[in-house]
């Protein structure tokens, strides 16, 4: 029995500010972290994923995520090229979908 379904993530990632492209952004999906793809100097991003059949709980029982709630993280690993950029979590619903597209924009820190 398959416990998973593959999704493919695509997408962009651009400065709120600026709309210009982020290089170097971590793109992970329920901070599992094997689950990612890092932007590059178009603030492109692709990557497959396996999204789980089941629900999944944190610690005091509630969930945390399920085949129709993906947590998708956008965190910046290279804060000096980029002039460091806010962590965002997105919530998406895969839909056992073939292909999921995203495009972001990431508000600086301040």
């Amino acid at each position: 029995m398959d416990m998973s379904y593959d999704v493919k993530l695509t997408g962009t990632v651009t400065s709120k500010t600026t709309n210009l492209p982020i290089q170097g952004i971590k793109v992970t999906v329920n901070d599992d972290g094997y689950n990612f793809g890092i932007t590059d100097e178009k603030g492109k991003f692709d990557f497959y994923t396996s999204i789980q059949n089941y629900d999944y709980y944190n610690k005091d029982s509630s969930v945390l995520y399920t085949p129709d709630k993906v947590r998708i993280r956008f965190r910046e690993i290279d804060g000096v090229k980029n002039d460091y950029f806010r962590d965002t979590t997105i919530i998406i619903n895969p839909a056992r979908k073939d292909e999921v597209r995203i495009n972001m924009e990431l508000e600086d820190k301040q």
